[in-house]
């Protein structure tokens, strides 16, 4: 079968419209369609609290390994 879709047709709407043709691929594709994309930012964040919570500062409460971690990442507009 020749499946039509458009560019810049959203794909969540396409399998949504088509789920009673394709049922196991509509509920497959909700299934893979709906894991998040990673974010960078986060993953940075993650990173940069590993190096700030080194081995001389394994000592460090919760709260100051937060407070360093937002100051190492505030940024003004």
């Amino acid at each position: 079968m020749k499946v039509n879709y458009q560019t810049g047709e959203n794909i969540l709407q396409w399998w949504n419209n088509h789920s009673s043709i394709f049922p196991q691929l509509y509920r497959l594709a909700l299934s893979l369609l709906s894991i998040p994309a990673s974010s960078t930012a986060s993953e940075r964040v993650f990173s940069e609290t590993g190096r700030v919570l080194e081995a001389r500062r394994q000592q460090l409460s919760p709260d100051s390994l937060d407070g360093l971690v937002f100051l190492r990442n505030f940024r003004l507009p």
